[in-house]
């Protein structure tokens, strides 16, 4: 028998969802490489052997339920079935998919800054980074987005609890929840109390769990 062809893998070091970042992955899906999308600044982690894997195909880390770390594979045919699927739910609730207009918050490492691409090419909708500076500056975030309403579109976006707990403790960052019409909300629970309130405010959310909506 003769031996099975391995397959390199490409290194992407990303800092948080930078468009040059986007375009990269991008380019390296469509040359069907398997790319490994990871924390610029986690430098001992460089080096990977070749796998019999084939491409297109994105490796990221993941502690799953049980917090052990580990490196997952997401091929190209997952990646874009789980923006499919998520996009019939979203019809079942009467979004329009060309209509959407997502709002990355996360990094590209974390598989809900990632996904963000994935959903609006499939979807064939807009697509808009919010870097941390801004998401941090609730005032200043508030009327960067407060703009895009005029398109009458339907406003997403994806974010981790220690996000929401933050976004939630300052008036202007309420106000910028209240403008989605839905927010997916994973990685971690979410208190009791958080919860609360988000109902109190109306706060569109759409609980998941770490990779459950890929």
């Amino acid at each position: 028998m003769g031996s099975t062809m391995k397959n390199k893998i490409h290194i992407i070091k990303v800092e948080n969802n930078e468009n040059q970042s986007k375009k990269k992955i991008i380019q390296n899906i469509r040359e069907n490489k398997i790319i490994y999308i990871k924390n610029k600044f986690f430098e001992n982690e460089d080096i990977l052997n070749p796998i019999s894997e084939s491409g297109p195909a994105i490796i990221l880390n993941s502690s799953g339920s049980s917090g052990k770390p580990r490196k997952c594979i997401h091929h190209l045919d997952n990646l874009n079935l789980s923006a499919v699927t998520s996009g019939k739910w979203l019809e079942e609730q009467g979004f329009e998919l060309q209509n959407c207009l997502i709002f990355n918050t996360l990094p590209l490492n974390h598989i809900s800054g990632l996904m963000p691409i994935f959903r609006s090419q499939v979807w064939e909708c807009d697509y808009i980074n919010i870097s941390p500076h801004l998401i941090k500056n609730t005032k200043e975030l508030l009327l960067y987005t407060i703009k895009f309403k005029k398109t009458k579109k339907h406003f997403i976006t994806s974010l981790v609890p220690i996000q929401l707990k933050r976004l939630l403790a300052e008036e202007e960052g309420i106000k910028w929840l209240k403008i989605f019409d839905l927010i997916w909300i994973g990685g971690a629970s979410i208190s009791s109390d958080i919860a609360e309130k988000c109902r109190k405010e109306e706060v569109k959310l759409a609980p998941c769990y770490g990779s459950t909506e890929t």
